[in-house]
């Protein structure tokens, strides 16, 4: 189970995205009817892990870098960007 940085676990997010899609686009719909914009908060964590039968760590291609990014700012990003386009595919923005 990974467990993000806002404690909703992608699992969760997984299983439920059904459910979840249509009312976060409901609540971005609402954030452009009000003119709210969110500021997501780019939060990563990066975790540090040894690579398998290196001779040397002091060089820095001996670790493999993970970065764990907040779950609830990537699905929100994604519902906005997809609305923005749908938006300027309606109204014809887009060449």
């Amino acid at each position: 189970m990974a467990l993000k940085l806002n404690r909703i676990l992608n699992e969760a997010l997984k299983a439920y995205r059904i459910l979840i899609a249509p009312q976060l686009i409901n609540i971005v719909k609402a954030y452009f009817i009000v003119g709210y914009y969110p500021r997501l908060k780019k939060s990563i964590i990066i975790v540090v892990l040894y690579k398998e039968d290196k001779v040397d760590y002091l060089f820095l291609g001996s670790y493999r870098l993970i970065t764990l990014e907040n779950t609830f700012n990537k699905i929100l990003e994604k519902v906005i960007v997809d609305y923005i386009v749908d938006m300027a595919k309606k109204y014809i923005l887009l060449l």
